[in-house]
């Protein structure tokens, strides 16, 4: 085993004589020659305080990337040129020139206009290869269906220039109204200029260290349950929970993961089942309640606040796939306007004037721009008015709880295993579409999935790949396939990649390895993790005292990287500082920093600092997992490397988190637990309960029908026996309330399925802080109210006249008679809501309501 770690690549030790590089000649090229050093890892308690984030000043000019290296603590005022070289990064395909000159030089590549006239004058079947290229390239930034959008627009508009010229084309889009005007030039456009007019979701970098989850489970005696086990179990089984004499044992489903969740970013959580994926995944949202049954240790982090310390369900949208349902008589729209009411802080009535005037043609249709861009990019437009139950596909459905998410304001979202039985295809365009959301907002999203395809997995940037409960892999996406191929795992072309990862994970590694190898056990998996570059690139990231956002930034022709001397803080800390030096950018490009799509997960900055670079589709290679007083040789090792690179160039870089200070009271509004009042909560679910009363009214003809009959067969089985005072009467009387009492009261039982039904939609809802219990509790109360009077008051009409009760002091009998009679429907009403608490499955509710009845 030992000769099999060192064969490994991330074993490559650089022989280091005054600032010169030797690599042994067993090994391939490397871009980089790393010098094995671990990093010290400081302890993270609990309890303990971080420091405040150092704020600096960065501009931001356009929407492509343009990658600086800094120092980790270096400020836009704190650099310094080393030398006046600056290097441009190439096209792809390209050679970047060994000349480098004094000015940073402007991007490559052609301004519009002479792109256009160059696809003008091309020949036919050049302009159909540059049509197939441009399609290709949509697809991969997200605009699968833009690209679609626009080869059926065009068709359109030939066919009407030839009918009626350019001018009626130009007019048809000149009388577009209200979203179809906003939406005119496609949904990607659309989001990035609202992004530049509407305040900022708050951007989250999670950071979550030594992560140990045990839980405490029963474990079975292994016997076949036989009628007399069963009478035994009920005797003993009480007297073992008294002394405290279970049989139990522990197990350890996390076993210390460390990692992070970056802004921008879509991280995919693969492993086998009992993995421990979901388990991080609800550590990571904060569901996990230490008790006496379950130990948690390690800490989570959201930029420099632990998780116990902000309210993470205003951040957090967590979704399982179990959880998937949505309220079956309400409409898809009234579905998402719920939503919006409950998690939308922005609505049209706080709108600033800029806002007003960007959405000017939405507001006058009377269109609410942000549900209606919502229905567009999750193609729910056609099933709007569809009732969110049988009427809808699951495919639909699982649309419908993406969109709930997407109409809130969270900054990082957690996906369960939410698109099992849907097919590749509409896996993909969920997957895309959260993708595209995810860049231009900049919120974070990492996803468990078990079945999705080679270009669904292509959509994500990082992989998490878990093995009982540890992490086997951590890093790009590009780099994990290659990283256990160094291991000797060798994929076929006809196994995905997420499969040939999780058959590793899952101990079945050996079918992808040369005959004769033995393979890894799942500790050396680990072994061989913990010794690598991506693991103490993330050590370095969480450990990290001060808070900073890392991007990944694909191939961006024209980004100048030049050679800066780090911060005055690290040249106090450091003796021999003043030769240290690291790889920023030191420009970006005009020409095309305002276009571009959203192939990268952030626009990097003047400033930024480059700690990570790929060449050539090789593993990235870290600048910044070595001590201070080496990294000025591997930066400077890169910029003479990058003079003669040529073709994809990933970078990875980082800045520190900046203080937002014109977006404090939009920040502020995420301090607060829920986003409406509690009058204001209550009013919406008042309207929601109104809503799906109404859609229930054959249930409700069918109640007071059953009240009518009810109350009939009551006053004539008691018929005119009011009035008369012989015992016998008296006693007959009295048995009219009893029968009056009990017929109001069970009426209600038809409302247990209907309360069961809502349950698990009440848990999703009230799990991110859509509403508060109270309100939710209220709503149903008062909205059940006119219902109960109504039918007391039928019932009472009819048996109360036919019986033939006394009328005397002006009816005060009747009305007495009509109180008792509501107050005890009333009571009906709650008990069976409270039995629809306190079940754990429908029949459980109709066992106990079974009992009233006796």
């Amino acid at each position: 085993m030992t000769n099999q770690l060192n064969s490994h690549p991330s074993f490559m030790w650089w022989a280091r004589d005054d600032a010169k590089f030797s690599e042994p000649p067993s090994r391939t090229p490397s871009l980089i020659g790393i010098e094995r050093i671990p990093p010290t890892r400081r302890p993270s308690p609990v309890g303990s305080e971080h420091v405040p984030p150092t704020t600096r000043e960065s501009s931001v000019d356009s929407e492509h990337i343009s990658v600086i290296s800094r120092p980790s603590s270096v400020g836009s005022n704190h650099i310094s040129v080393v030398g006046d070289s600056v290097i441009t990064l190439p096209t792809q395909g390209t050679v970047t020139p060994a000349t480098t000159r004094a000015n940073t030089p402007v991007f490559s590549g052609g301004a519009s206009p002479e792109i256009r006239r160059k696809i003008a004058n091309a020949s036919p079947e050049t302009a159909r290869h540059v049509a197939l290229r441009m399609y290709e390239s949509m697809k991969r930034h997200g605009l699968r269906e833009e690209a679609g959008k626009v080869v059926g627009k065009e068709e359109n508009e030939i066919e009407e220039i030839k009918e009626g010229g350019v001018d009626r084309v130009r007019r048809k889009s000149e009388d577009l109204m209200g979203m179809d005007y906003l939406l005119r030039d496609g949904f990607v456009s659309y989001l990035r200029d609202m992004a530049k007019i509407t305040p900022p979701i708050p951007q989250q970098a999670v950071r979550f260290s030594n992560i140990k989850l045990t839980r405490k489970f029963r474990v079975s005696d292994g016997t076949y349950e036989t009628f007399g086990n069963k009478v035994v179990a009920c005797f003993v089984g009480p007297i073992k929970t008294l002394l405290q004499e279970q049989d139990s044992t522990w197990l350890q489903v996390l076993k210390g993961v460390d990692g992070y969740i970056m802004p921008g970013s879509m991280t995919l959580l693969l492993g086998p089942p009992g993995s421990g994926k979901s388990s991080l995944l609800e550590v990571i949202a904060g569901r996990v309640k230490v008790t006496k049954n379950l130990i948690l240790e390690g800490a989570v982090m959201y930029n420099d606040k632990y998780a116990s310390e902000i309210s993470l369900s205003r951040l957090i949208a967590y979704i399982n796939g179990q959880l998937n349902k949505h309220i079956p008589f309400l409409s898809v729209r009234e579905t998402l306007e719920f939503a919006r009411d409950c998690t939308q802080g922005i609505r049209p009535e706080n709108f600033t004037p800029k806002m007003r005037k960007f959405f000017a043609h939405a507001l006058v249709e009377r269109q609410d721009p942000v549900l209606e861009y919502v229905l567009e990019i999750l193609s729910l437009k056609e099933i709007q008015h569809k009732l969110a139950g049988e009427e809808i596909s699951d495919t639909d459905r699982q649309k419908l709880t993406t969109a709930e998410l997407a109409l809130g304001t969270y900054s990082v979202m957690l996906y369960d295993q939410p698109f099992s039985g849907s097919d590749l295809a509409a896996t993909y365009d969920l997957v895309d579409t959260i993708r595209t959301i995810s860049r231009i907002q900049q919120s974070s999203a990492i996803m468990s999935l078990t079945q999705l395809s080679q270009e669904v997995f292509d959509l994500f940037d990082r992989i998490i790949l878990l093995g009982d409960g540890h992490v086997l892999f951590q890093g790009p996406r590009q780099d994990a396939i290659p990283y256990f191929s160094n291991l000797g795992y060798t994929k076929p072309s006809h196994v995905e990649s997420n499969e040939f990862l999780e058959d590793i994970a899952a101990g079945n590694g050996y079918q992808y390895q040369e005959q004769g190898t033995r393979p890894f056990t799942l500790d050396e998996l680990v072994a061989c993790y913990k010794i690598s570059d991506h693991y103490n690139d993330i050590i370095r990231i969480v450990d990290e005292v001060d808070v900073k956002y890392t991007y990944w930034v694909e191939s961006e022709p024209g980004l100048g990287l030049s050679l800066k001397r780090p911060s005055k803080h690290h040249l106090s800390a450091h003796a021999q500082s003043s030769r240290e030096t690291e790889l920023v950018v030191a420009k970006l490009s005009r020409k095309v920093g305002h276009s571009g799509g959203i192939e990268s997960t952030g626009r990097v900055q003047i400033g930024d600092v480059v700690t990570g670079i790929s060449l050539n589709k090789e593993e990235m290679q870290y600048l910044s997992v070595v001590p201070q007083r080496i990294q000025h040789e591997r930066a400077s090792h890169v910029y003479s490397m990058l003079k003669q690179a040529k073709g994809c160039i990933r970078l990875q870089v980082e800045r520190y988190k900046e203080k937002e200070e014109e977006y404090q009271s939009q920040w502020e509004q995420f301090q607060r637990p829920f986003v409406q009042t509690w009058w204001k909560s209550t009013k919406t679910l008042v309207k929601r309960q109104i809503k799906i009363t109404k859609r229930l009214h054959a249930l409700i003809k069918l109640r007071l029908l059953q009240v009518v009959l009810l109350g009939i067969f009551a006053g004539t089985l008691f018929y005119k026996l009011g009035g008369q005072y012989n015992q016998q009467k008296m006693n007959s009387i009295r048995a009219l309330g009893f029968v009056s009492t009990m017929s109001i009261m069970l009426i209600n039982l038809v409302q247990l399925p209907l309360y069961m039904l809502q349950r698990p939609i009440f848990y999703k809802h009230k799990a991110q802080r859509f509403f508060r219990v109270s309100s939710y509790i209220v709503a149903n109360c008062i909205v059940n109210l006119p219902q109960t009077l109504l039918e007391a008051l039928i019932y009472t009409l009819f048996a109360y006249f036919l019986a033939g009760l006394s009328m005397a002091g002006k009816g005060s009998p009747l009305f007495a008679y009509l109180a008792l009679l509501f107050l005890v429907a009333y009571f009906g009403s709650s008990v069976f809501f409270f039995l629809s608490t306190i079940s754990s499955i429908p029949e459980v509710g109709n066992a106990l309501a079974g009992l009233l009845k006796t």
